[in-house]
């Protein structure tokens, strides 16, 4: 009976070691996948800021285009 208590034992400490090593190797793809989860999330957001701020530059510009052609001659082209 220990015999088979002895073997019992061997194959949990053999399987125990096995899941360790695969949770070692999965650790760095977890850690990869959140790095590039964050990387992207961070790319969006600068993303979106940027095309609100151009946006919004564009949108200050067709005002000032707006009231340049009102105010300004016709045939005055300063630029």
């Amino acid at each position: 009976m220990s015999t088979l208590l002895l073997a019992l034992r061997m194959q949990v400490a053999t399987v125990t070691v096995r899941v360790k090593e695969m949770l070692l190797l999965l650790f760095p793809v977890i850690d990869l996948k959140k790095r590039l989860r964050n990387l992207v999330s961070s790319f969006f957001l600068c993303k979106r800021s940027f095309h609100k701020t151009h946006l919004r530059r564009f949108r200050e510009l067709a005002i000032i285009m707006n009231i340049r052609k009102r105010f300004l001659p016709q045939g005055d082209n300063d630029d």
